[in-house]
């Protein structure tokens, strides 16, 4: 897994998005949850799964998430599911965390 870590707006997503575009065979980019609403341009599924606060406590309380956090008032989540099924195409994950 390779985790890219900085401060709001330093580029991360896009940095994400390149490696996994030119590193096609390597890597595979996964999305985290969140609550909070998309920023404009942003996809849905493309550059995060934007859920319910209510949906997000589901996904905590059955451990669907390898790993959450809290950022400007918004919840963040990594999910197990799509990180395994990135490794089971024999890539490795490649995500994006802002510094808490």
């Amino acid at each position: 897994m390779l985790v890219l870590t900085g401060p709001l707006a330093c580029w991360k997503r896009e940095l994400c998005h390149r490696l996994c575009r030119k590193f096609n065979n390597y890597f595979r980019y996964s999305p985290c949850h969140t609550t909070r609403s998309p920023y404009f341009g942003e996809e849905n599924k493309l550059d995060y799964h934007y859920v319910s606060q209510e949906e997000f406590d589901k996904m905590v309380n059955t451990g669907k998430f390898i790993a959450t956090f809290k950022y400007n008032g918004f919840y963040y989540g990594l999910s197990r599911e799509i990180i395994e099924t990135i490794a089971r195409e024999g890539l490795a994950t490649c995500v994006h965390l802002e510094i808490e």
